[in-house]
């Protein structure tokens, strides 16, 4: 930079020091910053030394300012228009999807009803077969306790 240049920035820098500190001391008073930066830093990095989980999120750090910006949140979002786009364009697909699910639900109620129409059917054989069984029994057993009764007034 020519001296010109550098002797308008220095009149700028000191006009926005008189408007920051007023009449005050500004080296007296107020720290130098990068001392205190550097100081802060040093502090920092002692206190995070040989702790790999602290020193993983600080390299992460960048990235996360990313994520942050506001710039980067707009461009990783899809406006309105973009979704209704998507939406549009999966429709025909859907629309087919949902025509072969109809046709399977179809399919599936009247095996359904075959299967239980015919679980009914077996049910009601089973009922049957057991409930002869039942009368068959008892039949037996009235035949059995009237011998075994004729047994005994023989016997006495």
């Amino acid at each position: 930079m020519s001296d010109s240049k550098l002797d308008v920035f220095d009149e700028r820098l000191e006009s926005l020091e008189k408007r920051v500190f007023g009449d005050f001391d500004k080296d007296a008073d107020y720290p130098k910053v990068l001392d205190s930066l550097c100081s802060i830093n040093t502090q920092i990095n002692s206190a995070t030394a040989g702790r790999p989980q602290i020193e993983a999120v600080f390299k992460r750090l960048g990235e996360l300012d990313e994520y942050l910006d506001t710039d980067a949140v707009d461009h990783l979002t899809v406006s309105l228009s973009a979704n209704m786009d998507l939406i549009l364009a999966a429709v025909p697909s859907l629309q087919t999807q949902l025509y072969e699910l109809s046709t399977v639900h179809i399919q599936q109620q009247d095996q359904l009803a075959e299967l239980s129409g015919e679980a009914t059917t077996l049910l009601d054989k089973y009922n049957s077969i057991i409930s002869l069984l039942s009368k068959q029994f008892a039949h037996w057993d009235a035949i059995i306790t009237d011998m075994e009764l004729a047994k005994q007034q023989k016997a006495a």
